[in-house]
């Protein structure tokens, strides 16, 4: 499929939906005409889901858990690519904040770093500089690189750093950013309360 093929595609599914804020997912997939891991027989099929977006996270404050589940190692994926095979991971530590009471996940990589949400950008503030995780194992969302700019534009020191939780922790703001997202103030993380 070309670009353009995919564009039409996704500009036909919203105008037939008739629903404007939505989430739009294209989603490439290869066919079950064949059994096993390689693929390569099996032709690229393609799908556009819609899905309205109204109250993702609730307002104005989330609570957020560290997971058990660590964030899967870049190497042992394609870094910087949305592969909905991975989401699994993301489905394991999202769900298990849920059943402990929260609402969303924090996933650590294999150093005890901070990675990331479930499927969010995290940023944090202190001492009036914005720092987020660094990127060779995210997704770098175009939310994400919006932040930066408009951060920069307003003059403020933005910088991409290892980030231990305890950090996390101490800062003085944290929050989501993403497409379904879109920026959502954390105000707890762990059992550890902000004033909010």
């Amino acid at each position: 499929f070309s670009k353009q093929e995919i564009k039409q595609a996704i500009i036909q599914t919203v105008k037939k939906n008739k629903i404007f804020d939505i989430y739009i997912r294209p989603l490439a997939f290869y066919g079950c005409e064949k059994l096993g891991p390689n693929p390569a027989a099996s032709p690229v099929k393609i799908i556009v889901a819609c899905v309205p977006l109204h109250n993702y996270m609730p307002e104005p404050f989330i609570r957020v858990k560290t997971s058990r589940f660590r964030r899967i190692n870049y190497t042992a994926c394609v870094p910087g690519t949305k592969i909905t095979g991975m989401y699994f991971n993301s489905a394991l530590a999202s769900l298990e904040a849920w059943q402990a009471g929260f609402h969303e996940a924090i996933m650590l990589d294999e150093k005890d770093f901070v990675a990331e949400g479930a499927a969010e950008n995290i940023f944090a503030i202190k001492s009036g500089v914005l720092f987020t995780p660094r990127s060779e194992a995210l997704l770098q969302g175009l939310t994400r690189d919006t932040v930066f700019k408009l951060a920069r534009d307003l003059g403020v020191q933005c910088r991409e750093k290892r980030i231990r939780l305890t950090e996390l922790k101490d800062a003085d703001e944290v929050f989501f950013c993403g497409t379904g997202v879109e920026i959502h103030s954390i105000g707890q993380i762990d059992s550890k309360k902000d004033d909010c």
